[in-house]
């Protein structure tokens, strides 16, 4: 049990209160049978960064006279450009705050039927709106998220959640965004727009937009989640919209929203988070999440043994915590100079697919993808031999980006594939969940026997929504039943 856990547990019997339990959402190991179908700042200083507090409850909204409003339109109307919502700079506007709207399309509801696996009788059609909203970056330091808004034309009778559904890697390349897309994300936010729900999908601030994303920076990518939340309810009528949300994540956010869960108590989201679907989830738990440390000790190992994902998560997240961390034009330092400015070339024009195919030809191995003075350093940390340099400021960095799960928080639905080789079970969720259990986080954990990485969300499209719902509303989520994950390795 984590020292942590430990205190919370202790404080309660103290002072003779209940101690947390997974009752409600008691914990399941579950199968999943194969039905269905896939900035600037400084670096922190060795503590998590908890980011401002919550600005308070939700909106009391409006004098409680006549009908609930609908979610079937925003509160004003929006008449920005779609590159002045790509442009929105930080202002005075409270978290969540409209910076930029801009009114895109209408899906009717035969569009809207195509692009779902399994519609509802009657879909709604659904309006999409771009949207730039006032947040955090990790740091402290005001940001800019983009989102794409999803309203139904036919709304659910209200107050509604809030849905917020966030994307996989995509890239760090501005034009990978998904609201670079024009259908970005219309798998995940069409099961719930076309039923009358309100959906935002945010970018991860960063990304699309000034600056560059914090990949797979637990408090970056949560802050930019979180934010979506408010920024959603501050988009309608305030009576249109409760203090409830869900939320749905897959692969990198599937971790964003797994880190949302734990920063929601100190971050705060506008109201209360009740559901959280990780799908997949590229989460960072631990140093040797996604074969990071591994990796370093073989700088003579080709990249193209490493597998798809390990040269092209670490290429990303180094560029961009250098660039967060250490400042604009950092990012270079990171790589080899002598190969920097061509892998930086490469990450600012290539989306994810296109650089997975490019780094194993143009960086063959892992001491030509990795500076060597940032690789032995940061091993001397680990190692505990001496810790200094570039890779002690790495090697902190990421300790004050580990996020413990919330015993109080939001229960969690963890959805994995058996044949994923991007995010492998015996690594990854193998580790990853013992790592919320200890935390004591309710949390049921299902297995898909038939899914790999890529199929796993569009096979169980009706599990998310179904179970994301029931628990939303209380009722018994669907049971699916299995053992758990293997053991974590050492």
């Amino acid at each position: 049990m984590k020292l942590h856990t430990l205190c919370i547990l202790l404080f309660l019997a103290a002072c003779g209160g209940p101690v947390a339990t997974n009752d409600a959402g008691s914990e399941q190991d579950a199968s999943v049978t194969d039905a269905g179908g896939e900035d600037a700042g400084t670096p922190d200083a060795g503590t998590p960064d908890a980011g401002p507090p919550d600005s308070g409850t939700p909106d009391a909204g409006e004098p409680d006279a006549g009908p609930v409003p609908s979610v079937s339109a925003p509160a004003l109307p929006c008449a920005d450009s779609a590159a002045a919502v790509l442009a929105a700079t930080p202002g005075t506007a409270p978290l969540g705050g409209r910076l930029a709207c801009h009114f895109e399309r209408t899906l009717t509801a035969a569009q809207v039927t195509s692009k779902l696996p399994t519609a509802p009788a009657n879909p709604s059609e659904v309006d999409l709106f771009l949207l730039a909203y006032q947040t955090t970056r990790r740091g402290n330091v005001a940001g800019v998220g983009t989102a794409r808004v999803y309203l139904p034309k036919t709304a659910k009778p209200g107050p509604l959640p809030v849905i917020a559904v966030a994307h996989g890697s995509a890239g760090v390349a501005d034009d990978c965004a998904p609201t670079a897309d024009p259908d970005g994300l219309l798998d995940m936010a069409l099961p719930w727009a076309s039923r009358g729900y309100a959906v935002i999908a945010p970018d991860f601030a960063g990304l699309g937009n000034a600056g560059v994303q914090g990949y797979v920076d637990n408090h970056d990518t949560a802050y930019s989640m979180l934010d979506a939340v408010r920024a959603l309810r501050q988009f309608v009528s305030a009576r249109a919209i409760d203090g409830r949300a869900v939320l749905i994540g897959y692969s990198q956010g599937g971790g964003a929203v797994l880190a949302s869960q734990g920063l929601e108590h100190s971050y705060g989201s506008g109201g209360t988070i009740s559901a959280v679907v990780a799908v997949a989830p590229e989460y960072f738990t631990r140093l040797n999440s996604f074969g990071y440390v591994t990796m370093l000790r073989s700088p003579d190992a080709l990249t193209v043994a490493q597998g798809y994902t390990k040269p092209v998560v670490a290429a990303q997240r180094h560029y961009a915590w250098f660039e967060n961390t250490l400042g604009p034009g950092r990012g270079v330092e990171s790589f080899p100079a002598a190969t920097g400015a061509g892998t930086v070339a490469a990450l600012e024009s290539r989306c994810l697919i296109e650089l997975g195919a490019w780094l194993p030809s143009n960086r063959t191995h892992v001491r030509d993808l990795i500076d060597d003075t940032l690789r032995t350093t940061f091993l001397s940390c680990v190692d505990g031999t001496g810790c200094s340099g570039p890779g002690k400021q790495l090697y902190d960095g990421l300790l004050s980006d580990l996020i413990p799960g919330d015993p109080f928080g939001a229960p969690v639905l963890y959805l994995q594939g058996a044949f994923d080789t991007v995010m492998p079970v015996g690594e990854e969720a193998a580790c990853n969940v013992p790592y919320l259990r200890a935390d004591l986080v309710p949390l049921t954990y299902c297995t898909d026997n038939g899914a790999a990485h890529n199929n796993i969300y569009s096979r169980n499209v009706e599990l998310v929504r179904t179970w994301g719902e029931a628990t939303l509303l209380g009722q018994t989520p669907p049971a699916c039943t299995g053992s758990g994950p293997p053991a974590c390795p050492p």
